[in-house]
């Protein structure tokens, strides 16, 4: 009985072989038909280019210090998150976008929010044009994909002012802040300069009119001034300097953070 079946077994694969032999000019017609539906198909795709623009911190603002950051990789993290703010705020680029209307460049090419229903979404990362990756190191970068390669150029354009809106709030600040340290000062010399003035008149006084008791509080009140100021003085001029070193290099062209022009165009 099993020699039956393995004999009709054996029938069986030889005529379906001979079947698929006789039938080959079909079957190759037909997956060579398909194969070339499919080249033309992509041939006619318009191709999809991917390429990133690397970017680094350059410049620390000295006022971090203040914020208990004094390591510079932290520092460098809070930066390039502030950035990444500025990057996908929708005001940033609207403010680009005023100067830069020939652009085909759209907010909601690469903004990581949708609208649903009236509601604010996380967009999926696989529909926007442009990502980007920070990174604890230099290696921070925007990842973008588009079919239209002039549009690299705009990014890098955004990219870059993006960056000098950055600067803008980092110098605001610093000009605020040397304004009310210099102030500080300003006021805490006055006072010492008061606190001479009224020793010096008590002193013309005739003993009557000026108790050595008002002497001695005028005196001890301008030892605890010079105290105070050998302790916070210095710290504060310091700071003062470095504000102003800030504010210099930066008004001459020091960057907060440097881009690279876009990488080579990936065809993907």
């Amino acid at each position: 009985m099993n020699q039956i079946n393995q004999k009709n077994d054996d029938v069986d694969l030889f005529d379906f072989t001979k079947k698929l032999w006789a039938g080959k000019l079909f079957i190759s017609s037909f997956v060579f038909v398909f194969v070339l539906i499919g080249y033309i198909y992509l041939s006619f795709q318009t191709p999809v280019y991917e390429s990133k623009l690397f970017y680094s911190v350059q410049t620390i603002p000295p006022f971090f210090k203040d914020d208990n950051i004094d390591n510079k990789a932290l520092s460098t993290i809070k930066i390039k998150s502030k950035y990444q703010n500025l990057f996908y705020s929708k005001e940033s680029f609207d403010n680009w976008k005023s100067n830069n209307k020939n652009s085909t460049l759209k907010y909601n090419d690469f903004s990581p929010t949708q609208v649903v229903d009236g509601y604010i979404l996380t967009r999926d990362e696989g529909d926007r044009l442009a990502k980007l990756m920070n990174a604890r190191d230099t290696d921070s970068y925007i990842h973008v994909m588009t079919n239209d390669l002039s549009l690299l150029n705009d990014f890098y354009n955004y990219a870059d002012h993006v960056g000098n809106l950055l600067e803008t709030v980092y110098l605001t600040r610093a000009e605020s802040e040397f304004d009310s340290i210099n102030k500080r000062i300003t006021n805490m010399k006055t006072e010492d300069q008061l606190l001479e003035e009224q020793i010096e008149q008590n002193k013309n006084k005739s003993i009557p009119d000026s108790t050595m008791e008002d002497l001695m509080r005028l005196e001890r009140r301008k030892e605890l001034n010079l105290i105070k100021s050998k302790g916070i003085l210095g710290p504060t001029i310091n700071k003062l300097l470095s504000l102003e070193s800030y504010i210099v290099a930066t008004n001459e062209g020091a960057d907060i953070i440097s881009f690279q022009r876009p990488t080579k165009p990936n065809k993907i």
